[in-house]
């Protein structure tokens, strides 16, 4: 409600679900919520633009080149309650076989919530899969210490007690693809992770006045 972006109904969302979640001594269960979208390279503000040139040094990015964008994040931390100090996802372009394997998780999520690949600038109709072509479906790793869809475990799911990550999300009119992450300390099997395909679609509804319009 009264959001004038993409960017502020994202804000809302991972508020609501980091606030929303909580264990059994009413601590935050998620350490970190955050939501991303695909925007061509072209149509990012400046600021963004010079970001993704610095994720992969020395590659060309065309216009259309789509980067998996960050438009809100709300965390445990409060380095992790504003975009601008995100040091490695604020945008990361989609390039191919660089960003497969720098970026797995996001290359497998992105995959599961309706891209075909990282190499295509749009998603087509026909490319979708699953129930991503109905515009909602679910990424989910039921266990991510020791997972290598998830390899800062160092820094991020040890000392940070991540169990569990569930993503929900799909694909916009545009062909640009969203997506809400839960980075859970409780874990998260299968038939839970499920029962957030309505809230993706739910999710969509929220955002579809936004799509093709004022993103930022």
């Amino acid at each position: 409600d009264g959001a004038e972006s993409m960017e502020a109904v994202a804000r809302q969302a991972v508020q609501f679900f980091h606030g929303s979640f909580r264990d059994s001594q009413e601590h935050t269960a998620c350490t970190l919520v955050r939501f991303f979208k695909t925007h061509p390279y072209g149509a990012l503000p400046s600021d963004l633009q010079a970001f993704a040139q610095n994720v992969f040094q020395g590659e060309c990015l065309s216009p259309d080149t789509p980067c998996i964008t960050l438009l809100a994040t709300a965390g445990d931390r409060p380095e992790w309650n504003t975009t601008v100090q995100s040091r490695r996802h604020r945008t990361v372009p989609l390039i191919g076989e660089p960003f497969t394997l720098r970026f797995p998780m996001f290359s497998r999520m992105f995959a599961d919530l309706g891209a075909s690949g990282p190499i295509r600038p749009r998603v087509e109709p026909e490319a979708l899969t699953g129930s991503a072509g109905r515009g909602y479906n679910v990424f989910h790793i039921a266990d991510t210490p020791g997972s290598p869809s998830v390899p800062d475990q160092q820094d991020f799911v040890i000392p940070f007690a991540v169990r569990s990550i569930v993503a929900f999300g799909g694909v916009l009119p545009s062909g640009d693809v969203y997506a809400l992450a839960l980075f859970s300390k409780i874990g998260i099997q299968r038939h839970t992770a499920d029962l957030f395909k309505t809230l993706a679609l739910s999710l969509k509804l929220a955002l579809l006045p936004f799509d093709g319009g004022a993103v930022f």
